[in-house]
């Protein structure tokens, strides 16, 4: 199959704030592209993207690929993270590597298998049932603080409501709970190369 040769402009200060615009268009025109920069093929549509994660052919990690290795041999790139062409553009990343070497979003396997085990203790039903007096405090907390007024359901209940939960399960202390929240969306946008 021949597919177009296009370039996601992952590097545009324009589509890293704004990708919807771009992406849309992708979706709608050429839903499956080669980008030469990036080093990899894009799936813009759900259905494509669905059923690729549902392949046992297709992963996350590019070990298996010959030249890969002798590619990151010398850098702090784990293997496992690979799946860019290496370039002096990664260099500033390499303690962020590091510290995603063991991270869920990127391993496959026996390993993610193991410490996915670990991480779902947490989320039991006996575990989350310890939680249940603290969800209620929580709730009553923030839609008191709300009441009477006009507000944003997402951003003045639901995400201060989510992270106070997860906070409590990680054991972060109440008073970085927002901090946390703000900790998360950088390291997702951390996976945005070119931030």
């Amino acid at each position: 199959m021949s597919v177009p040769e296009l370039h996601l402009p992952t590097e545009e200060a324009d589509f890293i704030n704004n990708p919807y615009k771009t992406m849309g268009e992708f979706r709608e025109e050429t839903p499956v592209f080669w980008d030469e920069i990036n080093g990899l093929y894009f799936f813009t549509r759900y259905e494509d993207v669905r059923s690729i994660q549902s392949t046992k052919t297709f992963g996350t990690t590019f070990n298996h690929i010959e030249g890969f290795e002798e590619e990151l041999s010398g850098t702090d790139i784990p293997l496992t993270f690979v799946g860019y062409k290496r370039s002096d553009k990664y260099a500033t990343y390499d303690n962020f590597w590091k510290s995603e070497e063991f991270s869920l979003l990127n391993l496959e396997g026996q390993l993610h298998k193991e410490l996915r085990g670990l991480v779902a203790k947490a989320f039991l039903p006996r575990s989350v049932q310890q939680l249940v007096p603290y969800m209620e405090q929580k709730s009553n907390e923030l839609f008191k603080k709300n009441k009477g007024t006009e507000f944003d359901m997402l951003k003045d209940y639901a995400q201060p409501y989510s992270v106070s939960i997860i906070g409590k399960l990680l054991g972060v202390p109440e008073s970085d709970h927002l901090k946390f929240l703000d900790w998360s969306h950088k390291i997702v946008k951390m996976y945005d190369f070119e931030v």
